[in-house]
C-alpha cells in the first residue's frame, strides 16, 4: 500500500510540472507570431511611429519588407526618403524586435 501511494503521489507530481512547464512556455503559433509581410508591417509601424513620429513613417510607405532566415526586415519604401530611411528587423518566430534604425 505504501508503494502504490509513493507511486500516485510521484505521478501526480509530473503531470503537475508537465502542466507548469506547458503553461509558462505558453501558445507558439506554427507560422511565428509574425507570419506574413502585413503582420510585419504593423509591428514595424507601431514602434516606429512613437521614435520617429507618423509623418516621417508615412512619408516612406510603401514599405520594402523582406524575409531572410526567420528574420522580417522592413524599410522605407522611398530611396532615398528627405531625411534618411528606416529599417526595423523583426523576428519572425517571437516577434522580438532584434534592430532599429533611421539612416540619413
Amino acid at each position: 500500500m505504501r508503494v502504490m501511494t509513493l507511486f500516485f503521489v510521484l505521478l501526480f507530481a509530473v503531470a503537475d510540472f508537465a502542466t507548469a512547464k506547458d503553461a509558462q512556455a505558453g501558445y507558439r503559433p506554427p507560422e511565428g507570431f509574425v507570419p506574413d509581410q502585413q503582420t510585419a508591417a504593423l509591428i514595424a509601424e507601431a514602434v516606429l511611429v512613437p521614435i520617429y513620429g507618423v509623418e516621417t513613417i508615412q512619408r516612406q510607405k510603401p514599405f520594402r519588407i523582406d524575409l531572410r532566415k526567420g528574420v522580417w526586415t522592413v524599410e522605407g519604401g522611398t530611396y532615398p526618403a528627405p531625411g534618411g530611411n528606416f529599417m526595423i528587423r523583426i523576428s519572425k518566430k517571437t516577434g522580438a524586435i532584434l534592430f532599429v534604425i533611421h539612416e540619413k
